[in-house]
């Protein structure tokens, strides 16, 4: 595969509506020579964290997700900050979201997803953090309204034939973890 990037950036414009919607607007050369725009977004990157407890129940969040005005079941996950490693996201955001408390020493690195590669720029640190339990209370952000759902994992292939996970970075942790005997 050549990684050679095929596209020059001439020029990269923030158009970005607000802080919380990064948008850049570059101007870009073809391979052919022609000069087109294209609009990308520049979210930042995420960490998230396929936790198992010591029953063998898979932990999931539901919560409201405004861009497309449902609830999603999905793994503990969010933004990595400034100054942060995606590895320290990871045990925050878990932390926060459902009241696990890890080390860096429990989690296991699994694989670094692109969720929409032609439009954005984030990517998603994926871990599996085993024999996990809550035994804090969750430290949710203003805007999450977060409940945790637990799933034994003898049930998880229904859960997913059964369209109750949707969410594309979920369901390709799963299925890396599965693929490479982890759960």
């Amino acid at each position: 595969m050549n990684k050679k990037n095929p596209w020059k950036v001439l020029k990269s414009t923030d158009v970005s509506p607000s802080k919380w919607f990064p948008i850049n607007k570059d101007l870009v050369e073809l391979p052919n020579g022609k000069q087109i725009e294209y609009f990308k977004s520049e979210l930042g990157n995420v960490a998230m964290v396929l936790p198992i407890t010591i029953d063998n129940e898979i932990i999931f969040v539901e919560q409201y997700k405004h861009g497309i005005g449902e609830y999603t079941l999905e793994f503990p996950a969010g933004r990595i900050e400034e100054g942060q490693s995606p590895t320290q996201a990871a045990i925050s955001e878990l932390l926060e979201e459902t009241g696990i408390r890890v080390e860096e020493n429990d989690l296991t690195p699994l694989i670094e997803l692109w969720t929409e590669p032609s439009k954005s720029t984030v990517r998603v640190h994926g871990y599996l953090a085993r024999n996990v339990s809550i035994t804090e209370k969750q430290n949710l952000e203003e805007t999450e309204t977060i409940c945790i759902v637990k799933v034994p994992l003898s049930q998880l292939s229904s859960f997913i034939k059964d369209h109750k996970i949707h969410a594309s970075d979920t369901i390709a942790l799963i299925g890396f973890a599965r693929e490479q005997g982890l759960i």
